[in-house]
């Protein structure tokens, strides 16, 4: 199909023969590949109509770190198309260009302008990305808050749902191995017009214990109780999701969701974790059905504080346990983040803390939210938050 547009004419001749340079992606002929126009400058066309009597080629101006970018995954076919302004440029049944337009990537018919997010090769597709956005979130104004929240979220999202899956397997060798691998994911790429964060495969392990279940299937698990939330939280046709174990999933939920107040006002959630196709848009509304389904399900936490010495500090589990109590009761104390570094100081040096955050009634395990390092006179050190 040929694809005709109301735009204005340009000298086709200045855009060269569009012959190609390097072929990027080829399926009976290059679909996508460079060229130079007729001043030696680097072009990346891509196919997007084509019949009996010639094709129709989207044109822009691009550079040798664009076309990197886009061979290594870092960057779709989209987004290194709709970096600059374009043509569309027709050539006549024996290949060679016979008019060119001006033309952006929103000219194009749907049909053929390449899908949101797609990579130029399958197994590049991301397994998780997750992207914020609102009103005061635009490239060059994203805070450095917003960011570490993003990633520190989901990897606390990953972490919850990576236990879970793991927790029915009977686990040979080190656990808290296994569950790094899965939730501490590396990162493919980041971008910030609002702020997207694109998470790849966990990375390859380097022993297999026989008898285990591989990364494949736990990853295929954390997806299944993923979309399984994701997938309630569309319609909220129950009161929670009507799996076996709904909580960690809504705790998940809960570090996705975008806060109640802040920049950040939308979530987007995509990637092969939880679909190829589809992109699951959360929003404050989202939010408030995850904390009303929580108080419904999930046991009333306590908030704590209390002084200690920090013994046992698991740096694969990242946690620690808290001994010589000052309520006396000994306490497995949970940590991220730069309370996790505070714990750890006190840790090597044998200096007492101070541990604020919330206890599960009937237990001994605290999920922390601040450490600060107190001296033996019990003054206390400016705590990391």
């Amino acid at each position: 199909m040929r694809i005709n547009l109301n735009t204005k004419e340009v000298d086709v001749q200045r855009i060269g023969s569009l012959d190609p340079v390097r072929v990027l992606f080829e399926a009976d002929g290059p679909r996508l590949f460079t060229s130079r126009d007729a001043d030696s400058q680097l072009l990346l066309v891509y196919l997007c109509g084509e019949s009996a009597d010639g094709a129709d080629y989207f044109v822009v101006p691009t550079s040798s770190a664009t076309v990197d970018a886009l061979q290594e995954g870092r960057l779709n076919v989209r987004d290194a198309l709709g970096q600059s302004w374009g043509w569309l440029v027709s050539t006549a049944p024996d290949g060679h260009p016979s008019h060119a337009q001006v033309a952006s990537l929103d000219d194009l018919p749907k049909t053929a302008a390449p899908s949101v997010g797609i990579p130029l090769y399958a197994n590049q597709v991301p397994l998780l990305t997750i992207k914020l956005s609102g009103a005061n979130l635009q490239a060059g104004r994203v805070s450095a808050s917003v960011v570490r929240t993003a990633a520190d979220k989901s990897i606390k999202a990953l972490k919850k749902l990576a236990h879970t899956a793991l927790e029915a397997t009977a686990t040979i060798g080190r656990p808290e191995e296994r569950l790094r691998r899965i939730y501490d994911l590396p990162v493919q790429n980041v971008r910030f017009a609002s702020f997207e964060i694109i998470f790849g495969k966990p990375l390859p392990a380097e022993s297999v214990v026989a008898g285990e279940p591989s990364d494949k299937q736990v990853v295929g698990e954390v997806s299944s109780l993923l979309t399984s939330g994701l997938t309630w939280l569309k319609d909220e046709s129950t009161p929670f999701p009507k799996i076996s174990r709904p909580l960690p999933v809504l705790e998940a939920l809960a570090q996705l969701v975008p806060p109640a107040y802040g920049p950040v006002e939308r979530v987007e959630v995509s990637g092969t974790l939880v679909s190829r196709s589809h992109t699951y848009v959360l929003t404050r509304k989202n939010s408030a059905s995850v904390r009303k389904a929580l108080a419904t399900i999930a046991p009333t936490r306590v908030a704590v504080k209390v002084t200690g010495l920090v013994r046992e500090f698991d740096k694969d589990e990242s946690s620690f346990i808290l001994r010589n109590v000052s309520d006396g009761i000994q306490r497995h104390c949970s940590v991220e983040g730069d309370a996790a570094d505070t714990a750890l100081v006190a840790f090597e040096n044998d200096y007492s803390v101070e541990v604020v955050g919330y206890e599960m009634p009937g237990t001994s395990d605290i999920d922390v939210l601040t450490v600060a390092i107190t001296t033996p006179g019990d003054q206390t050190l400016p705590s990391i938050k």
